[in-house]
Order: C-alpha cells, then sequence, then structure tokens
C-alpha cells in the first residue's frame, strides 16, 4: 500500500490525496501539506482559503493553517531536485 499526501491547488481551490508514486508529476502550483486543515478554523472553515484574488486569479491561503500545515520540507526537496538537473 503505497502513502498518500494531501496537496492543495492554488487555482483550483481544492484539497486532494496524491500516492508517493505520483508526486513527482506534480507542478509547482500546487502546495504540499502535512496533514489536512482543521475544519473548526474560523478562518477558513478547513477549505485553506480565505477568499478569491480575482486580478491575480489565485486563492488566497489561510494564515492560520498554512503555518500549521505546509510541508515546507517537502518544497525545499523539490526545489534542490530542479537545482540539481
Amino acid at each position: 500500500m503505497t502513502e498518500k499526501n494531501w496537496y492543495f491547488s492554488i487555482f483550483g481551490g481544492y484539497l486532494y490525496e496524491v500516492s508517493s508514486e505520483e508526486e513527482s508529476v506534480i507542478d509547482a502550483f500546487q502546495i504540499p501539506l502535512r496533514k489536512r486543515p482543521d475544519s473548526s478554523c474560523k478562518k477558513c472553515h478547513g477549505r485553506f482559503y480565505t477568499s478569491y484574488n480575482k486580478t491575480q486569479q489565485h486563492f488566497n491561503l489561510c494564515p492560520k493553517c498554512s503555518k500549521k500545515c505546509i510541508d515546507a520540507e517537502k518544497i525545499i526537496q523539490k526545489r534542490n531536485a530542479k537545482k540539481s538537473k
């Protein structure tokens, strides 16, 4: 059984799970999460975004949940892997 990880789409505004094998094909606009946002958050209610920016056409992340949920280590690993190529 493969491990599944949570991701958030900046442009789509949805949370979804991806298996470890499929993570290599994910683009830079998908944010890796350590865990699913808490549904009791008073700012985003578990959606991980607070509003939609019509000018830049992306979802604005919840400041409270982004500190708890974003997997910064995975972002750094992905960035370093691209630099080494």
